[in-house]
């Protein structure tokens, strides 16, 4: 368990608990839970198994009120008797114990314990006065259908990047669609028809003829997609929307794609990018093909 790195760092949960035994001070202890919280910090959560069935164990006070226990490491969780650890999310733990008919948590309790009451908790998860450091853990097909939905999570992603942050947004992703600019490519004969329709408009000195008017091509045309290059990288672009795009768009046709497809298009574009990223000129997100079978791994469970 001591290899885990998301335990790495809640030695100041523990500094910060003799701490406020020595001073009575809350303050320091709520702060440096929800700073180990923003950061995929984790408690080891003892369990009981029995059969298929997988409870948290739980800790009955003399006053017969029922806590839930949690352990910043497993040198602490050694400390009592021996019990099957999980490692979870801190800010998982909490939610969870909001949700249950346990009065809070205790940590560490077998080793100068801390309690944190229903209350505190919920002053840990409003510390923030609104600030969004999680990206949503649900949400609904009307969410995923709009694109300043995407364009937030990506944003709190970019800002707090953790590894919880990153599975919920690739799940969103998975499900959402997103736009790329492409070159339309006529077959020869629909490419020399469009010509002469300009020609005849530059001749007749009028155009602005063409604003607005409507071309039919007879063969097929293929959208090709821009690749963006940085250095000796190449990038596959997509933005969360067409207006995304800005001035650049305006020189390209923009075609909408499911995400799951976009992974497919890039991973198989002749100029091999080593990334798709995400409104390029705006706030740009990195999506390294490192982490294209990730994602599909995640939108098939």
């Amino acid at each position: 368990m001591e290899d885990n790195m998301n335990l790495k760092g809640n030695e100041r949960i523990e500094e910060a608990a003799e701490y406020f035994r020595e001073t009575g001070n809350m303050n320091r202890l709520l702060e440096t839970v929800r700073d180990r919280m923003r950061h995929d910090g984790h408690f080891l959560i003892p369990v009981q198994v029995e059969g298929e069935d997988v409870s948290l164990r739980t800790i009955m006070k003399e006053d017969g009120t029922m806590w839930l226990c949690a352990f910043t490491s497993d040198t602490e969780a050694k400390k009592g008797p021996e019990s099957r650890l999980v490692s979870v999310f801190m800010e998982n733990c909490l939610k969870d114990c909001l949700e249950s008919n346990a009065e809070g948590i205790i940590i560490n309790p077998w080793n100068q314990s801390i309690h944190l009451s229903k209350a505190l908790i919920n002053a840990v998860l409003a510390a923030d006065e609104g600030e969004e450091y999680a990206v949503p853990d649900t949400w609904t097909e009307e969410m995923l259908n709009d694109s300043a939905f995407l364009k937030k999570c990506l944003g709190i992603c970019k800002k707090y990047r953790t590894q919880l942050n990153y599975i919920r947004l690739m799940r969103i992703l998975s499900q959402c669609t997103v736009w790329v600019p492409c070159n339309a490519i006529m077959e020869k004969e629909d490419e020399e028809a469009f010509a002469r329709m300009i020609d005849e408009a530059m001749e007749k000195g009028d155009p602005d003829s063409m604003i607005g008017r409507e071309f039919v091509t007879k063969g097929i045309t293929r959208m090709i997609p821009d690749i963006l290059q940085s250095g000796e990288n190449f990038y596959f672009p997509a933005f969360t929307s067409a207006e995304e795009m800005g001035e650049y768009g305006e020189h390209f046709s923009k075609v909408a794609h499911d995400f799951m497809n976009v992974l497919n298009i890039a991973e198989n574009n002749e100029q091999k990018p080593c990334a798709i990223v995400i409104n390029a000129f705006s706030e740009p997100f990195e999506i390294p093909k490192e982490l294209f079978d990730v994602i599909r791994s995640l939108a098939a469970n």
